[in-house]
């Protein structure tokens, strides 16, 4: 290396060393808070406090297997069997009470269980394309079919509300009476058709008058909460 550019190669280093330690004024400089940036963990007991733990009777009839959702109703466990298509009922101290619903594709029986629920005198369980309903103790008493695929729905003051993808053949919510008469039915998200939803999971909350739902797009997987009153 000649004399010239190792004398160029040393001014560099130097300014660039005299750069590096320069102060700037401490209102020009950022701030971290490191300590209250660093991830926490979160225990079970931190959010719920357990009161009680029920062990579940295990029958050759109890046996219960893809559990989506759990409700406790009058004293009672409704626990969804989704892999056979059946509701499965069981006593505040778990003791096996009785099943509701059976696989199959005939009157009374369940395709593909989406979803179930309870008031107090019966039990609606939710298939592709009808609800099935039934007596607390299992007695089968009528299927209401349908034309649409339902992803949730629910049953009070005695009509039903359907959730249903947003295809462009039906509306996205349908109101029906007891006899599947169509009372009413619109789509707040037309413009956005690809709206899915998995079995069992619960799209539909009802609270004080007003539906809130959940409606899952396919692409960007974006959660949106709305809310209407569907039953005035």
């Amino acid at each position: 290396m000649s004399p010239k550019n190792h004398f160029i190669l040393v001014l560099i280093l130097v300014i660039i060393l005299f750069a590096g330690c320069s102060t700037n004024d401490n209102a020009d400089l950022l701030c971290f808070d490191i300590e209250n940036t660093k991830s926490k963990t979160v225990t079970f007991d931190d959010i719920f406090e357990i009161e009680k733990i029920i062990i579940l009777e295990e029958t050759q009839e109890s046996l219960v297997s893809h559990i989506i959702k759990v409700d406790y109703v009058n004293n009672n466990f409704f626990i969804s069997d989704n892999r056979h298509g059946v509701v499965l009922r069981f006593d505040d101290n778990g003791n096996f009470i009785n099943s509701i619903g059976q696989r199959g594709n005939g009157p009374g029986e369940i395709g593909r269980l989406s979803n179930f629920r309870i008031d107090n005198e019966y039990v609606y369980l939710l298939d592709r394309a009808k609800v099935v309903k039934y007596e607390i103790d299992g007695t089968f008493i009528e299927d209401l079919d349908k034309r649409y695929y339902t992803i949730d729905f629910d049953y009070r003051n005695n009509k039903y509300i359907f959730y249903n993808i947003n295809v462009p053949s039906y509306d996205q919510f349908v109101i029906t009476d007891s006899i599947n008469t169509i009372l009413k039915s619109f789509s707040p998200l037309r413009n956005s058709p690809m709206v899915m939803g998995m079995p069992g999971r619960d799209y539909l909350y009802y609270h004080q008058g007003d539906y809130f739902y959940i409606s899952v797009f396919r692409y960007n997987i974006s959660f949106n909460r709305h809310a209407f009153n569907s039953l005035s």
